[in-house]
């Protein structure tokens, strides 16, 4: 837990000022007050456009709102922008999360095959038991090798795309 901790916080430390302020914002606009904000600044400014309509004067921003479109494109692609920074650093710390967890299995992994192997050569050693070949335990007491998996999970990845098709895996 202590491990973690400190990756998040020394994550949170080593954010840039744009990054802060990216991550700040993306809070803010997933937030419901976000979206009454933005409702409330569309009817005032429908409102605004209407009346002057109505009073015959020169309205700011004359149907068809081109005024108000431009505003919202803009807004959403900075939105976007910010929300897409944000999300960049947390799939940073999401991949070192990852890393941490995949490291400390494999060392735990190692640890039980240990004592998997340890216990057997007890097994072995105690005149009161019976000695005789536990082919399972054997097998457990070896250690996985993590390059062997891994070859595994690409023969098997590369094999799903060949059976799905192109059009999973990110290629047209």
């Amino acid at each position: 837990m202590q491990a973690i901790s400190k990756l998040h916080s020394d994550h949170r430390r080593g954010a840039e000022g744009l990054q802060r302020m990216s991550e700040r914002l993306s809070r803010f606009f997933s937030q419901p007050r976000f979206i009454a904000i933005v409702t409330l600044a569309i009817l005032a400014w429908l409102a605004v456009t209407a009346l002057e309509t109505i009073a015959r004067v020169s309205a700011f921003d004359p149907w068809p709102l081109q005024g108000l479109q431009v505003l919202t494109s803009v807004t959403a692609l900075y939105m976007t922008l910010f929300i897409l920074t944000a999300q960049r650093r947390e799939n940073e710390l999401e991949e070192l999360r990852e890393q941490l967890t995949l490291q400390m299995s494999i060392v735990s992994e190692q640890k039980i095959a240990k004592v998997i192997e340890l216990l057997e050569e007890l097994r072995r050693d105690m005149p009161s038991v019976r000695d005789r070949t536990d082919f399972r335990a054997n097998e457990l007491s070896t250690p996985a090798d993590p390059d062997a998996v891994l070859e595994i999970l690409k023969e098997r990845q590369q094999g799903l795309r060949e059976s799905t098709g192109p059009e999973l895996d990110g290629e047209t």
